[in-house]
This record gives structure tokens, sequence and C-alpha cells, in this order.
């Protein structure tokens, strides 16, 4: 992690000609979120999560407190979301009928963003990794 932060030992100023990259990820206990453009952060959040929900429903609420979060930046926009869960990729692509209820109500909550879902390995979210452990 200190190598990554040399890399981006700033936080970037928001540029709305530039991609938005929102990083997301979750725990058992916490949600991490991170918006980034040209790999440099703009800005981190974090806070705990559910209790007893499904891993794949907490991604997505990952997902949408980062979108929710950042709305000043994300709203009306294109925004490339990125997460380590790979279920979530293949739920987004499905009907809204056929996720289940708790999943449906996110999911209506982030037709209001212009959404890219790509899924990534773990060990390239590693501040939102971090984030989703002790929030912040």
């Amino acid at each position: 992690m200190k190598q990554l932060l040399k890399q981006t030992d700033v936080s970037a100023i928001y540029d709305p000609d530039k991609d938005l990259v929102l990083h997301v990820d979750s725990s058992k206990d916490g949600l991490g979120a991170d918006l980034l453009q040209d790999g440099h952060p703009l800005e981190f959040v974090s806070r705990s999560a559910e209790r007893n929900w499904a891993q794949i429903e907490k991604e997505a609420l990952a997902v949408l407190f980062g979108l929710e979060r950042f709305d000043q930046y994300t709203y009306g926009r294109p925004v490339i979301v990125e997460n380590d869960h790979e279920p979530l990729e293949t739920t987004l692509k499905k009907t809204l009928s056929q996720a289940p209820k708790r999943l449906q109500d996110i999911l209506m909550k982030m037709f209001r963003y212009n959404v890219t879902f790509r899924y990534v390995k773990g060990s390239e979210l590693v501040i939102e990794d971090t984030f989703s452990h002790v929030h912040v």
C-alpha cells in the first residue's frame, strides 16, 4: 500500500473532460469507495455495512453508496465502476425482474446513473479493500 500511495501521493483535481472510475469494495463489516481520474484519487469514503446481507447485496450496495456519495461527480455523466465481485457483473446484466427484492431496490436507485461495470481482480483494489475493512 505504501508504494501505491507514493504513486498517487496527492489527490487529483476533478476534470470534467476526463473519464471517471469508481472503485468499490465491501467486506463483512464495511463498504469502501474511491473515485479516480487518470489513476489518481479524487476522494475516498467508507462506512459500516449492513449485517446479515448476502455478499452480492453488499457489493451492489457499495456501488450505490459510491455513486450517491460522489453524486456531484457521477450524476449525468458516464462512470466506469470497477469491483472484484464477479457474480455482480452477471447480475447487473440481467433484467430487473430476475434479481432478488433487495437487489431490485438497489438496482432501481442505480438507474439514474450511467454506469459501465467492469470486473477487476481484488489485488487491484487495494485502497477500497482497506477502507471497507476499517470504515474511516
